[in-house]
């Protein structure tokens, strides 16, 4: 049984899940945009979906990690919003950012632009709060107008698109179901990258980006040379 056809019979007792993809055959999109979020707050009953396909437990695990990332989000809240983690210390946030920074640079070189962050050593700054965005384009206001952050994304994003598979489960990421959890490609790749890891030169490389998402960590580079690092919920004192 193919994918759609497995999730949509397991789904034949839930009418607001039955009629998602009953509404949708036909579509390009064949699963419901907000599809995980019928699962929230713990993701129970979820993991059913994935117990028969290949790669399949493995991508559970780690949406169930963004579940539990999330599990105190109010009922009704729009988007996996890390609103309880852990405080970090500034030790604590350096070695996450410094993380960071290895993987982006080891899918930079792979994709032949490890210029993009051209110096060997890049200077790691910690503000407490959410990073500035322009208000009409909602970009990051950055040092160099969002240039070397835009430039790092897209390859990050290149570099998950590298690779070829025939797995149904990048219908997840077809249908955008993942993306609509957080709005975030980052988590996108995260969720999703066990269908590559065999394939890659790079152990997990958006592990590191999701750790920074987990601890309600925004990591933004401002050139360069410079990665700034957002924390919403403050640090540590000490």
């Amino acid at each position: 049984m193919d994918l759609i056809s497995y999730w949509r019979e397991l789904s034949k007792n839930n009418v607001f899940l039955h009629d998602g993809f009953e509404s949708r055959k036909g579509s390009t999109e064949l699963i419901e945009p907000f599809f995980f979020h019928c699962f929230r707050p713990t993701g129970e009953d979820l993991e059913i979906y994935f117990n028969k396909h290949p790669y399949g437990k493995e991508i559970f695990k780690r949406l169930k990690a963004i579940y539990d990332a999330t599990v105190t989000n109010k009922p009704g809240t729009a988007y996996f919003i890390v609103d309880n983690s852990p405080i970090l210390t500034k030790a604590e946030i350096n070695t996450l950012a410094e993380s960071y920074i290895m993987s982006v640079r080891g899918m930079l070189q792979v994709m032949g632009k490890k210029t993009i962050l051209s110096p060997e050593k890049i200077v790691v700054n910690i503000f407490e709060g959410h990073a500035p965005r322009d208000d009409n384009t909602m970009e990051f206001i950055t040092d160099d107008n969002s240039t070397t952050e835009y430039d790092a994304k897209e390859t990050m994003g290149e570099y998950f698109h590298n690779f070829e598979t025939n797995s149904e489960f990048m219908q997840l990421h077809f249908c955008d179901c993942v993306y609509y959890m957080a709005c975030c490609y980052d988590l996108v790749y995260y969720v999703l990258w066990p269908l590559f890891a065999e394939l890659s030169t790079l152990d997990y490389p958006y592990d590191a980006g999701f750790e920074l998402w987990r601890y309600g960590l925004q990591a933004v580079f401002s050139d360069n040379k410079t990665l700034n690092i957002y924390a919403s919920q403050g640090m540590v004192k000490v």
